[in-house]
C-alpha cells in the first residue's frame, strides 16, 4: 500500500483484501485514516464493477448514475472518507482478490491515462506479491497441521497403553471388592474414562464417531462443560435468560464451550469473576462468556487469536480458539470477541435456530454456579 502510494505522492491509504473465494473483503491494513472502516460483500456494486472494468476509480469526478461510472453504486460511508481519492484493483489474472484506496498527494496530481496505467500496473504487481505470501502462509500451516497429526500418532499409541492398563484394573478391582459402595463408584469412574479415551482414539484415527449433529438442550450443554471444569478458579456463575435447542455434535460443542471457560479462568485472579450468560431471541441462541481478567491486545485479536499454532501460552499450542471460530462457522454460526487489557475479555457465541427449536424460558433468570 506505502509502495502504491509512492507512486502519486500519497502518505494516506488502505487495503481490502478477500481472506477466501466468496468471503466479504475485508480491510486488513490502513494508514492515516482513522475512521473505521468496513468490509465489502462480493455481490457489492463496488466489488463487481472493479472485478469486470480493472478500472483505477476517480472519486473525485464520480457522480452516482452519471457517467463515466452510470453502473456503479460506492456505499456513502467509504466516499465520505476524508481526502479520499482513487481506488485501485488489485488483479491476479483474472480475479480481483482486493483493492487499494489511496488519499489526495501531497501536491497537485492530475488523474490521467497515464497515471490509471501506472497505477494498474502497480496494483498487478502488488497483487502477485500479496498472493504469494498468502500462498507461503497457507504451506506454512500444512505443515504445522502435518508435524500436529505426526505427533497425535504418538498420542494414540499412549492411550492404547492406558486403556489398557485401565481395562485390567476394572477386572481386578471388580475381583477384590473391599467397600462395595466405594469400589462401585471406582469403577463407575473407572469406567467413564476408558470410555471417554476410546473415543478420542477414534477421533484421533479418523472416524466419524462423534461428529454427527443433533438436537441439544444448550443449557445442558453448558452445564456439562462447566462440571468438567469444576476445579478452575474463580469457580464461573451461569445466568440463563432464555434457553434453547440448538444442532450440533454433543463432544465437539462441549469441547469448544469448555476451551473459552477454561481460558477465561486462567487469565482472571482469584478474586476476579467469570459470568456466563446463555439467552436466545426467535432466530438465534447467545452464550457470552465474561471475565475480569488480564485482557489481550486489540491487535492480538484481530491478527492472531483464531490464528492455528499461535497462543500467548507457553505450553499452549493455539488450537482451541482456531476450533471454536471453526466449528461455529460450521453450525452457520459465529463467534465475536472483544477484549481490554487489564479489565477483561467477552466472547460472543450465535447459534442458529431453526423454526422447530424448541425454546425454554426460564422467568426468575435465576444464577447457577458452574
Amino acid at each position: 500500500m506505502t509502495a502504491l502510494g509512492t507512486l502519486v505522492e500519497c502518505q494516506k491509504g488502505a487495503l481490502w483484501m478477500e481472506s477466501e473465494p466468496g468471503k466479504p473483503y475485508e480491510c486488513v491494513a490502513a494508514l492515516g485514516i482513522g475512521r473505521a472502516l468496513r468490509p465489502l460483500a462480493p455481490d457489492s456494486s463496488l466489488i463487481q464493477f472493479l472485478s469486470r472494468s480493472r478500472w483505477v476509480i476517480d472519486l473525485d469526478e464520480y457522480r452516482p448514475g452519471f457517467p463515466p461510472y452510470p453502473d456503479l453504486v460506492i456505499p456513502d460511508w467509504l466516499s465520505e472518507i476524508e481526502d479520499a481519492w482513487l481506488i485501485v484493483p488489485l488483479m491476479l489474472y483474472n480475479q480481483l482478490i482486493g483493492f487499494i484506496l489511496l488519499a489526495q498527494p501531497l501536491s497537485k496530481i492530475e488523474f490521467n491515462w497515464e497515471v490509471s496505467d501506472l497505477l494498474k500496473a502497480a496494483g498487478h504487481q502488488l497483487a502477485n506479491s500479496l498472493a504469494q505470501q498468502q500462498a507461503s502462509e497457507a504451506l506454512l500451516v500444512a505443515r504445522q497441521f502435518e508435524s500436529f497429526h505426526r505427533m497425535s500418532a504418538f498420542i494414540v499409541h499412549d492411550l492404547k497403553n492406558l486403556i489398557a492398563q485401565l481395562s485390567l484394573l476394572l477386572e481386578n478391582a471388580e475381583k477384590h471388592k473391599n467397600n462395595p459402595e466405594f469400589q462401585e463408584d471406582v469403577l463407575l469412574t473407572i469406567d467413564n474414562s476408558v470410555t471417554k479415551m476410546n473415543q478420542l482414539l477414534l477421533r484421533l484415527r479418523g472416524a466419524s464417531t462423534g461428529q454427527e449433529q443433533h438436537s441439544l438442550d444448550l443449557h445442558q450443554r453448558v452445564r456439562a462443560a462447566l462440571l468438567s471444569k469444576s476445579k478452575f478458579k474463580p469457580v464461573p456463575s451461569l445466568t440463563v435468560r432464555k434457553n434453547a435447542r440448538i444442532r450440533a455434535d454433543p463432544e465437539r460443542l462441549e469441547r469448544v464451550i469448555g476451551h473459552i471457560i477454561q481460558n477465561a479462568c486462567e487469565a482472571t485472579p482469584y478474586d476476579g469473576h467469570v459470568e456466563i450468560l446463555l439467552d436466545s431471541t426467535p432466530t438465534e441462541a447467545i452464550l457470552e462468556i465474561r471475565d475480569s481478567g488480564k485482557g489481550m491486545e486489540e491487535d492480538f485479536v484481530k491478527e492472531r487469536l483464531f490464528r492455528p499454532f499461535d497462543s500467548t501460552k507457553t505450553s499452549g499450542m493455539g488450537i482451541g480458539a482456531y476450533e471454536c471460530r471453526t466449528y461455529m462457522e460450521e453450525l452457520g454460526g459465529s463467534v465475536l470477541v472483544s477484549s481490554t487489557v487489564g479489565k477483561g475479555t467477552r466472547f460472543r457465541l450465535s447459534f442458529p435456530l431453526s423454526s422447530g427449536s424448541l425454546n425454554e424460558v426460564y422467568a426468575d433468570a435465576s444464577n447457577h454456579t458452574g
